[in-house]
C-alpha cells in the first residue's frame, strides 16, 4: 500500500509480472488483496472506497432577452416642424 492505494508497480516488480499487469489482471487480483487487508484489519484501498455522487442541481431557466421599452413615467417628446425632437 502507498498513500492508501494498492501500489501495483511494486507488486508487479516483486512478483515479476511487470509486462503482464493489465487492468483486467488488476481487476482479478483485487479481491485477494481486499481479503488480505480485511484479515490485517486495515482500511480498504482507496480505489475501492466509493464516494457519494455529487447532487446535481436542476438547470436554471433560460432568461430571454427583452427589448428595452420606454419607461411608463416618461413623457412623450414634442416634435418640431421637421419631425425632429425639440
Amino acid at each position: 500500500m502507498q498513500n492508501g492505494r494498492i501500489d501495483w508497480t511494486t507488486i508487479a516488480d516483486a512478483v515479476g509480472i511487470k509486462d503482464e499487469l493489465t487492468p483486467e489482471l488488476k481487476k482479478h487480483l483485487r479481491p485477494g488483496f481486499d481479503a488480505i487487508l480485511r484479515w490485517l484489519n486495515m482500511p480498504p484501498a482507496a480505489e475501492d472506497v466509493r464516494l457519494p455522487k455529487p447532487k446535481t442541481r436542476s438547470p436554471k431557466p433560460v432568461r430571454r432577452a427583452t427589448t428595452p421599452t420606454a419607461s411608463a413615467n416618461r413623457k412623450p417628446q414634442r416634435l418640431g416642424s421637421d419631425n425632429t425632437p425639440a
